[in-house]
């Protein structure tokens, strides 16, 4: 923690100072890591200063399953997406047929499959993520919802910060964007 102005104590994460590279490469040295990749606009020409960082990391023993954590990496907000390898596994576990593994895929665990689909690899020993990534896009392109235009446009683009979201707006001319 770090004192602020006030005698009361503030807590700060451990990673607030450090950047993005610096927190992968900690993170790496964790036995429990397999992997680290970026989701949205994460190191994509599209991150700007207002970006927040989103990451997704493949780790054993999670135990969880699946859960999403936010923390503060490079004094940004950072949306932590974590999923458990053997869960990922079982999720993507090839079956008879890509339509019956898709089938299978209950609504909590789609959002799941979608970030697994859009995550960039950064740290990827065993490659892993890799896999994993090419198994869920295949699922992801098998799903569909009657609002997929306007869930992958938000899925996307909008944030939960609000000066990203208004600075997105204002470049966009897209009726849904603005809804």
């Amino acid at each position: 923690y770090r004192r602020g102005v006030s005698s009361s104590a503030v807590v700060v994460p451990w990673s607030a100072d450090l950047t993005v590279q610096e927190t992968i490469s900690r993170l790496a040295q964790d036995r429990r890591v397999r992997a680290v990749s970026f989701l949205g606009s994460t190191g994509t020409p599209e991150w700007t200063d207002a970006s927040d960082v989103d990451l997704c990391l493949l780790l054993d023993g999670y135990g969880t399953g699946v859960g999403i954590e936010t923390t503060i990496i490079e004094g940004r907000i950072a949306d932590i997406v974590l999923v458990d390898r053997e869960d990922a596994e079982a999720i993507l576990r090839h079956t008879a047929s890509e339509g019956e593994a898709a089938a299978a895929i209950t609504p909590k665990q789609w959002p799941f499959v979608h970030w697994l689909a859009e995550a960039r690899p950064v740290h990827d020993p065993t490659g892993a993520a890799t896999v994993a990534r090419g198994r869920a896009a295949r699922l992801a392109s098998l799903h569909t919802t009657r609002d997929a235009v306007a869930q992958q446009a938000a899925r996307r683009f909008l944030s939960h910060d609000v000066s990203v979201n208004a600075s997105l707006l204002a470049r966009s001319a897209d009726p849904v964007l603005e809804i």
